[in-house]
C-alpha cells in the first residue's frame, strides 16, 4: 500500500517505519469493522470480504488505485 501511495519510490520526507506501522492500525481496524458490522457488508457488496474492504477504505474508496494496487500485487 505505501508503495502505491508513494508511487513507488522511496520518500526522503516520510519516517518509514512510523508510516508502516500507521498503516497497518488503519488496515486492522477497518478489517475488524467490516467483520464486526453487518451493515458496512451490506453496503459495500463490491467489495467482497473484509480484507478488500479494508484495501478500499485506505485508498480512500478508490477503486481505480485499488485496482492498481491489486494488479501490482498479484
Amino acid at each position: 500500500m505505501l508503495g502505491v501511495k508513494y508511487g513507488w519510490q522511496v520518500p526522503g520526507h516520510v519516517d518509514l517505519a512510523n508510516e508502516f506501522i500507521s498503516t497497518s492500525i488503519r488496515l486492522t481496524e477497518a478489517y475488524a469493522d467490516f467483520l464486526k458490522e453487518p451493515g458496512l457488508r451490506r453496503r459495500y457488496l463490491q467489495v467482497g470480504n473484509a480484507a478488500t474492504y479494508a484495501l478500499y477504505r485506505y485508498f480512500n474508496g478508490d477503486i481505480q488505485t485499488l485496482r492498481e494496487w491489486h494488479a501490482t500485487y498479484v
